[in-house]
């Protein structure tokens, strides 16, 4: 790939080290020297990841640090909801210190550049530092970093970090600390306790309103112990199913329509329910073991309506009953959704959620790629297009045409999006004016 945003020379994955996902598994944060001799600066690629079979498809990486050939950027990674970059910088004052940046979900990707572990408090020979995996603080993000001591030391610092383009916002350490010293990176994980399961749900963030959208659940059973049996749970927000006998595959299989209870109304008014039972007694796909749940679901509520799901794998477990949250996006907004080619705004940065529908030169050569490579790109309907291999042709004219045209007043290439009929097979969008 070329990134013909910040840098004309090619990017090979060789020169990449330290990469990180975010918590939805659609981005990588990564270190690299491209393009600056011997300084390592910061680049996300977007990614795609197809539950179904675990593969990884990747679009264009970008680079969110500058070009100063005298400042080291390095050890990128996310915070637990995906919103900041943390990374060590030598930038400033030539010492290293701890920083984060927006990571483009809420803000521009690689904007509100701050200070948050000063060099005097930081360990000079290992400047590494992670933001926490949970959080129970409201108010606060957990940071752990390798202290002038040597020492992995705990600190709390503001999630209203980054909201100016340059500044200071220092942790607040906790009163002792860990007492470990880390011979290099160190992670900070939730422990896992034997015998645990865990789901895990990806979900697109937004979805259109009374339309149908596809999302997955990975469930994973810890073989060292497996349980006899656990039951996954999902309450929707008045989503509806049409026929859980068809609407439901679990790897890609039929489900058993006598396994699966579909509670309409239940937890309470507005809300519907779906249970599916797994146990060691059970044949596939319904066996006590791993697996990738696939659900079609109708959405309801109007434009601009934000919906939550709520799930969780309840088994038995050695000390008794146990409850799991099903982790991952858990949220969606109700809307026009963007074309998955339009991932830049007119500056050349990640598009963010306010921005409008357009799609650049830059989406448009990101869209090449993709119908080069036929990639499925994470869209409403969950993996786009479902069949790259009739579809893409149709969708990169129409995605053409909506590049060179001004239509209702909008800009050039900008879009709206159609329903229900694609204008092209699996094509859901036109040039128009951008509606929200």
């Amino acid at each position: 790939a070329v990134d013909s945003l910040n840098n004309p020379a090619p990017w090979t994955l060789t020169t990449a080290s330290n990469p990180a996902f975010n918590p939805d598994m659609s981005q990588i944060v990564f270190e690299d020297t491209t393009g600056t001799v011997n300084a390592t600066k910061i680049w996300v690629v977007r990614v795609t990841i197809d539950p179904r079979d675990n593969s990884i498809k990747s679009g264009q990486p970008v680079r969110l640090t500058d070009t100063d050939l005298q400042v080291n950027d390095t050890y990128p990674s996310f915070s637990h909801d995906g919103k900041f970059i943390i990374f060590t910088s030598d930038r400033w004052d030539g010492e290293k210190a701890i920083y984060a940046m927006n990571s483009g979900k809420d803000a521009t990707s690689g904007s509100g550049v701050t200070r948050i572990v000063s060099a005097a408090s930081l360990d000079d020979t290992n400047p590494f530092a992670v933001f926490g995996p949970v959080n129970t603080d409201a108010n606060n993000y957990y940071v752990a970093y390798v202290n002038e001591a040597g020492v992995i030391q705990v600190a709390t610092v503001t999630r209203q970090i980054c909201t100016a383009e340059h500044g200071e916002m220092l942790v607040a350490n906790l009163a002792s600390t860990t007492g470990l010293e880390p011979n290099g990176k160190f992670a900070w994980s939730r422990e896992r306790v034997k015998g645990s399961i865990y789901g895990e749900r990806v979900l697109q963030s937004k979805a259109v309103a009374g339309s149908a959208t596809d999302y997955y659940i990975k469930v994973d059973v810890d073989e060292a112990a497996v349980q006899n049996g656990y039951v996954v749970q999902e309450i929707l927000p008045g989503w509806t199913i049409a026929d859980v006998a068809t609407d439901i595959t679990i790897d890609g299989m039929a489900v058993d329509a006598t396994k699966i209870a579909w509670q309409t109304g239940v937890p309470a008014s507005g809300q519907n329910t779906l249970k599916i039972i797994f146990s060691a007694q059970f044949a596939a796909p319904h066996d006590a073991k791993d697996h990738v749940i696939k659900i079609t679901a109708t959405t309801a509520g109007t434009d601009g309506d934000t919906q939550n799901i709520t799930g969780t794998v309840e088994y038995v477990g050695s000390m008794g009953n146990v409850v799991n949250d099903i982790e991952g996006n858990n949220t969606v907004l109700l809307g026009s959704p963007y074309c998955p080619f339009d991932i830049y705004n007119s500056e050349g940065n990640t598009r963010i959620d306010t921005d409008k529908g357009i799609i650049e030169n830059l989406d448009l050569l990101y869209a090449i790629e993709c119908w080069a490579g036929d990639v499925q790109l994470e869209s409403h309907l969950g993996m786009w297009p479902q069949d790259p291999v009739a579809a893409y042709d149709g969708i990169i004219i129409e995605t053409i045409n909506i590049w060179a045209a001004s239509t209702g007043g909008g800009a050039y290439g900008e879009y709206e999006f159609v329903t229900p009929a694609p204008v092209a097979a699996e094509m859901y969008w036109v040039s128009g004016v951008w509606t929200p």
